[in-house]
């Protein structure tokens, strides 16, 4: 008491030899040459990370023509516009859109889509990407909308993939085409009249002789 004694700062200590230290001297390690280096000789970056705005995604819905979608696979689809959906490494994907079967025959069936714009032939890039995201979520049918096309090399490699390619001038007219696309592809036509003849047989009068 009655002594006046100095703050010197903080002080650390190896856990190894127990020697105690002022500053610790920071080495980085760089995983890509395998060169430690100090502090003082590294460059820092400014990095940015980018977030989907749903809200902003659903004003601009209407100068993209989607809104069209949900009128045209309302009565066996549920649509979402954009869509996320978790793939089995439980990563999460974003499509275009997506639809989902709501009743048979296409009941839990998965369609992702997405739409991709250009002024030019859309490159292969495009397809390489929608075929990563459904190698994890395994749709039932990835289908690619180019508008107003894919370039022949993109268009080879969505052959290769699976991916099913609608082209045109704009989505209204690829929209029509994926409507043709799903119920082709689901035979939604052909169960719905199979549905009918079996009720037909059904209904039809035992005549007594």
């Amino acid at each position: 008491m009655g002594e006046d004694y100095e703050k010197i700062g903080s002080w650390y200590k190896c856990n190894d030899c127990g020697a105690t230290f002022g500053e610790p001297k920071e080495i980085l390690y760089s995983t890509s040459c395998k060169q430690e280096f100090a502090w003082s000789e590294a460059s820092t970056e400014r990095t940015y990370v980018y977030e989907i705005n749903e809200k902003q995604v659903r004003e601009q819905i209407p100068e993209t023509g989607l809104e069209r979608t949900e009128s045209l696979f309302q009565e066996q689809w549920e649509t979402f516009i954009p869509s996320r959906l978790n793939g089995k490494s439980g990563v999460q994907h974003v499509f275009t859109f997506s639809l989902l079967g709501k009743e048979e025959p296409v009941a839990d069936k998965k369609v992702v889509v997405d739409v991709e714009y250009g002024s030019e032939p859309i490159a292969e890039n495009a397809v390489m990407n929608l075929f990563s995201k459904c190698l994890d979520v395994n749709p039932d049918l990835p289908v690619l909308i180019a508008v107003p096309k894919l370039s022949q090399s993109a268009n080879d490699l969505s052959k290769t993939y699976d991916i099913r390619v609608l082209e045109g001038e704009g989505i209204e007219e690829s929209l029509e085409q994926l409507k043709t696309l799903v119920d082709s592809f689901f035979k939604i036509g052909v169960e719905e009249k199979k549905r009918k003849r079996r009720r037909r047989k059904k209904q039809k009068p035992v005549v007594e002789k």
